[in-house]
């Protein structure tokens, strides 16, 4: 037989008996070959929202299932201005941003209870949280939400600006606990880092990207 003498020299016995069972009808439709470079892949709910604030899409893997912090900053892309008590008497911390940037809830069921002009503090909100900590956000260009609302963490409250005694546009946030005695906001938004003026954030959830740069003070 030429052809399978042909084949035999081009195959080799061994090849020539594979593929005269692989294109007998005595076994079935002839296979299907797997194209090569298309491995099935499988899609992860858990992975669909994959970002960052700073451009980078592998900088922050946000998965569904991850813990929100406690806390997070009141606006993105900022840097620590002032800090708790630091040579003189300033029971809050100061972070400097870019005027009119959106200034959110940094924590979950705060309910406000003052939102407007408040003295050397400016435009400012007063919440209470569900553990009866109170919150001021001050010197805000312009408030966007009004006394009696629940803001959830992230929710947006006003416009960082430099209203009130102010030197330049930041937001003074200041935490006192249930018995009127103030808190470092340090410990609360920087919870085990050591921090100094010049700290500086990119995204809200800063401890993804924070970064230390020269320290300017105001």
């Amino acid at each position: 037989m030429p052809v399978l003498s042909t084949l035999a020299e081009r195959m080799g016995m061994e090849g020539v008996g594979a593929q005269l069972i692989e294109d007998s009808p005595l076994f079935g439709a002839k296979k299907r070959r797997s194209e090569p470079g298309r491995i099935p892949m499988s899609r992860s709910a858990s992975l669909s929202h994959v970002y960052s604030h700073a451009g980078d899409p592998l900088a922050v893997l946000q998965l569904d299932d991850a813990p929100a912090p406690e806390f997070i900053m009141p606006f993105a892309n900022g840097r620590v201005t002032s800090l708790f008590n630091d040579g003189r008497r300033h029971p809050a911390i100061d972070l400097g941003g870019k005027l009119g940037s959106p200034v959110l809830a940094t924590t979950s069921s705060q309910k406000i209870v003052f939102a407007g002009p408040r003295g050397g503090y400016g435009n400012a909100v007063i919440t209470v949280d569900e553990y009866g900590r109170t919150h001021l956000y001050g010197h805000l260009q312009r408030i966007t939400s009004r006394v009696g609302q629940m803001l959830e963490q992230g929710d947006q409250l006003g416009h960082l600006g430099s209203t009130g005694h102010s030197t330049g546009p930041h937001v003074h946030y200041e935490v006192t606990d249930p018995r009127g005695v103030h808190i470092n906001p340090v410990t609360l938004l920087f919870a085990g880092r050591r921090v100094a003026k010049g700290y500086a954030w990119l995204d809200v959830r800063q401890e993804s990207v924070g970064v230390r740069v020269a320290a300017r003070s105001r």
